[in-house]
């Protein structure tokens, strides 16, 4: 049985993908990185080729004040995906989150969004973005 966070993140991304499509379209990108991540949330892979497999690892940090546990990540389309290196960190401790998105059959601006799912009441969701401009 799902719980209501998990449930939560799964609606999350299904509107995000009946409104946005898989093909990113154009939307807004956040102004400042995720309280939990003292590195920019942000990754521009540039011009690539169609048929491109991009990667980027981000750095997701526990900036709260007791141990954080990821507790999922998801991503906004099949054709990215995302996981972190270590599920359980201490008080400021980091870890990688890896992402890899297949640009085959896109053209254009994409966007893509991932989702970190913790158990910080607080700020349970941070998202990251890449977006690459396919030739």
């Amino acid at each position: 049985m799902l719980g209501r966070p998990q449930v939560s993140v799964i609606l999350i991304a299904m509107i995000s993908c009946l409104f946005f499509g898989c093909a990113g379209g154009q939307k807004s990108l956040p102004t400042s990185p995720s309280p939990l991540s003292d590195i920019a949330d942000f990754w521009d892979f540039g011009q690539v080729r169609e048929g491109d497999v991009l990667k980027h690892e981000f750095i997701f940090k526990n900036t709260t004040e007791r141990d954080l546990q990821v507790k999922d990540v998801n991503t906004s389309c099949g054709c990215t995906v995302s996981d972190v290196k270590k599920r359980l960190l201490s008080v400021g401790e980091s870890t990688s989150l890896d992402v890899k998105f297949n640009s085959k059959g896109y053209s254009g601006v994409v966007k893509q969004h991932i989702y970190v799912i913790t158990d910080d009441p607080e700020e349970p969701i941070s998202k990251f973005v890449v977006k690459g401009t396919v030739k």
